[in-house]
């Protein structure tokens, strides 16, 4: 008895994971995937701003950025990843599922789940914007490699800047510590740099497709 209540629970909570992932337009499912696998999207934002906003302008961004590329604007609930010197700190805590794969919108996969993305050694850089344009630029963070803030009200972002030498950024072409704390910028008060943030998908599941579809036989 004991037993078939663990497996009828055990197949609710699988039932619950797979419900929770949104469907993943074609043009981001990356090569290799079979319907039902989930995965993250992750990419550095084309559109920018500068490093004295509020934590709500930062929050906003993850839409704004998203609605500039094709296959990103048709899905709902992007995240931004930044640390902010309100003490915010959306990074780790962005992933609901955290051993899925990342893959940025090149469909290269970044890391092999939340932990490696947190780590200096990613596979592939983020590397790409919204639209899978290359964007090897300097990308706001104001938190370090693995996922921390390095200093609420000083790095992090919000102008906040104790230390008048600028706010955290990291680069966007990197795989090593550098992808999330590479430069300060900004200069005193962190207003003095237009730059992108790092927007994280909810996460995704390749759909399956109707039978008999041209999709299906991509498939």
């Amino acid at each position: 008895m004991k037993l078939k209540k663990f497996f009828a629970a055990s197949t609710f909570i699988l039932g619950a994971n797979i419900a929770s992932a949104l469907d993943a337009p074609a043009g981001l499912v990356p090569a290799g995937l079979v319907p039902g696998d989930t995965f993250y999207i992750i990419f550095a934002s084309s559109n920018t701003l500068n490093g004295a906003q509020t934590s709500a302008t930062y929050i906003a961004h993850a839409a704004n950025a998203a609605a500039l590329g094709t296959d990103t604007s048709t899905i709902a609930g992007w995240t931004t990843l930044y640390g902010h010197d309100d003490s915010t700190l959306v990074t780790t805590s962005a992933f609901t599922a955290t051993d899925r794969p990342i893959y940025n919108t090149n469909a290269d996969l970044v890391a092999s789940d939340r932990a490696t993305l947190f780590s200096n050694s990613q596979s592939n850089a983020i590397g790409y914007d919204e639209s899978g344009n290359v964007n090897a630029a300097n990308i706001w963070t104001g938190f370090n490699f693995t996922g921390s803030s390095t200093g609420i009200g000083d790095d992090s972002l919000g102008g906040n800047d104790a230390l008048s030498d600028g706010c955290l950024a990291g680069n966007a072409a990197q795989t090593d510590n550098k992808w999330a704390a590479s430069v300060l910028a900004g200069g005193n008060g962190c207003a003095g740099a237009n730059l992108g943030l790092y927007i994280l998908s909810p996460l995704l599941t390749v759909p399956t497709p109707i039978s008999g579809s041209a999709s299906g036989q991509d498939w």
